[in-house]
């Protein structure tokens, strides 16, 4: 492998970090660790991105795709991320935006993708429930068929963003098969649609991220269905694929490693900074090598040519191996702060990405549970991998 730096990804780097230089200061600006972008900031982001033709550059280029390297993919990530600017709506670029393209209608595309490039409909995942988390196959919820429109009725859990979003992509029961799997589809609700509430489940950081969605007798029209009825597990494993790849957080990491070393060699205990100690040093430097070997896992996942048992075994390693450092770096930090990291809002005499460490080491405790444990992960690869 060439480890040497391509001059025109470099060049690309460079550009990236003008394009953001010269944003207003409205659209981005640092913020502190574990604060959340209100929707009107990621939605000039979005549009900003956009603009740039850069927003969706994995999608075909009918609809603003760019053929990039996963390189060039990862760059822009990586900048975006190192800059604090706004989260896209992930959800709908990465997850069921490609979905509507590779298995939607002509109709479908044109009513549904428009909206996830302009900012203005933002998505929610509408899967796990409480007796279906990680096996989607158990899931529960019912869409029965009526003439032209589907009711459906169930439960969803843990759904991010459900309070913000216009839109949901389901995972529903229309009909059984001889598997679980084969009673499955795959449903685009509206979420204003009656029947539809929405309570916070509020977690361990006190937070308002995820949300239980109830769905009473909810009216969806059939033109919803994405592709063939009883078909959603075909469309979810290739969605899950790049939910293993977005949930490993490697540029969202890497961000916060660069933070931590600034604590570290700032804080004072016994006279001497944290990065004068032995002990933590060697952490600290244990977790930057896992790191920079997760962000090469990360590229080959990206750029693989061919979808197979290997590379979604890969995925899995890189979801769970991701994840443990996105918690490490948290509790890097915790360790670094001590006490003063259960500060939420930060007073004139301290850096602002001090606030909300002591938050966003206790959220991320949920990094190895959401989109699939890591002892699902671990299983996966066995089967996968390993043939066990």
């Amino acid at each position: 492998m060439n480890f040497d730096a391509d001059p025109q990804d470099e060049a690309f780097r460079t550009e990236v970090r003008r394009f953001i230089a010269a944003l207003s200061p409205e659209i981005v600006r640092g913020k502190p660790l574990g604060y959340t972008h209100s929707r009107p900031e990621r939605e000039a982001w979005i549009r900003a991105l956009n603009a740039q033709g850069w927003l969706v550059p994995h999608w075909s280029r009918a609809w603003g795709g760019r053929d990039w390297t996963a390189m060039r993919r990862h760059i822009l990530h990586d900048e975006t991320c190192a800059a604090g600017c706004p989260e896209v709506d992930r959800i709908a670029t990465d997850l069921v935006g490609p979905i509507i393209q590779a298995f939607g209608s002509a109709a479908q595309q044109r009513r549904y993708l428009p909206g996830i490039l302009s900012g203005t409909e933002f998505w929610c995942q509408g899967f796990s429930e409480p007796q279906a988390g990680s096996d989607l196959s158990l899931v529960g919820t019912v869409a029965r068929r009526e003439g032209e429109r589907y009711i459906v009725s169930g439960r969803k859990l843990w759904t991010t963003q459900a309070h913000l979003a216009d839109l949901m992509f389901a995972l529903v029961r229309v009909k059984i098969g001889n598997e679980l799997q084969q009673g499955l589809s795959f449903l685009l609700v509206d979420m204003r649609a009656g029947g539809i509430s929405t309570r916070p489940v509020l977690t361990l950081d006190g937070g308002h991220h995820v949300n239980e969605v109830l769905l009473e007798e909810v009216s969806v029209p059939r033109e919803n269905l994405i592709g063939a009825e009883g078909q959603g597990w075909t469309y979810v494993r290739a969605l899950l694929e790049s939910e293993r790849s977005s949930a490993a957080g490697i540029p969202h990491t890497k961000r916060d490693l660069r933070r931590l070393e600034e604590f570290a060699s700032s804080e004072l205990r016994h006279g001497r900074t944290m990065m004068d100690d032995p002990v933590f040093r060697a952490k600290l430097e244990q977790l930057r090598d896992e790191l920079h070997a997760l962000e090469f896992l990360h590229l080959r996942v990206l750029s693989a040519t061919e979808r197979g048992p290997r590379a979604e075994a890969l995925g899995c390693v890189l979801k769970f191996r991701g994840a443990q450092a996105y918690q490490r770096v948290s509790e890097l930090m915790l360790e670094t702060l001590g006490e003063r990291s259960i500060e939420y809002v930060p007073d004139s005499q301290r850096s602002a990405d001090e606030a909300g460490v002591a938050a966003a080491y206790l959220f991320r405790r949920s990094a190895t549970i959401a989109a699939g444990t890591t002892e699902i992960q671990k299983n996966m690869i066995a089967a996968l991998a390993l043939e066990l």
